[in-house]
């Protein structure tokens, strides 16, 4: 049975399966949906499902980004060395 992406029926369908599936991520939705239906644009019809489940969002929040604190300035600017060896500089002598 074909069905149109931005359906009722359509989205009871892909909510049933996403709920009797448990909750998993939108492959295992779309290869159980598949087995009997074919959704235009299932990709997008799934991803809208799933991203509006309530229990999906509170199991797998967004991770925050920690704020870091700005480097202290001898820390940025380049260091002088003390010494120098003539080891350490590289020269070609013919």
């Amino acid at each position: 049975m074909i069905l149109p992406e931005k359906h009722y029926v359509t989205n009871l369908i892909i909510r049933d399966c996403h709920d009797r599936e448990g909750h998993v991520g939108a492959g295992q939705v779309l290869a159980s949906v598949r087995q009997k239906f074919w959704i235009l644009r299932r990709h997008a019809a799934v991803r809208h499902i799933i991203g509006g489940s309530l229990q999906c969002r509170f199991w797998n929040p967004r991770l925050c980004e920690q704020i870091k604190a700005p480097l202290p300035s001898p820390r940025i600017s380049p260091c002088v060395p003390s010494f120098r060896l003539w080891a350490w500089t590289t020269s070609v002598r013919y």
